[in-house]
């Protein structure tokens, strides 16, 4: 998602095996999400993070280890499921 200059790459592909951050400190954001997500009051930011469906749990979870891209106009979170460690993301949007 980053270049070897530490500059965020467009359209690249999302692998999970990228996700390496946790909630609790700066995931890797493109510089156009993280504009947007920096525009999302913090308590908002808290609610959509709790608000990530995982389809194993059915029922929403909180996700962590997450990364975030613009696609199709959409903020875009990548990361994993906090209960169960699973391949979870959280389309916020259009943005």
């Amino acid at each position: 998602m980053f270049d070897t200059a530490g500059k965020p790459q467009q359209n690249v592909p999302i692998r999970f095996s990228d996700m390496s951050m946790t909630a609790e400190t700066l995931p890797h954001f493109t510089a156009p999400a993280a504009k947007l997500w920096k525009a999302i009051p913090p308590d908002t930011r808290k609610l959509l993070l709790s608000d990530a469906w995982y389809g194993k749990c059915h029922h929403e979870v909180t996700i962590t280890n997450f990364s975030g891209v613009v696609r199709y106009g959409n903020l875009l979170l990548v990361g994993r499921c906090a209960e169960h460690q699973g391949d979870v993301a959280r389309a916020i949007g259009p943005v």
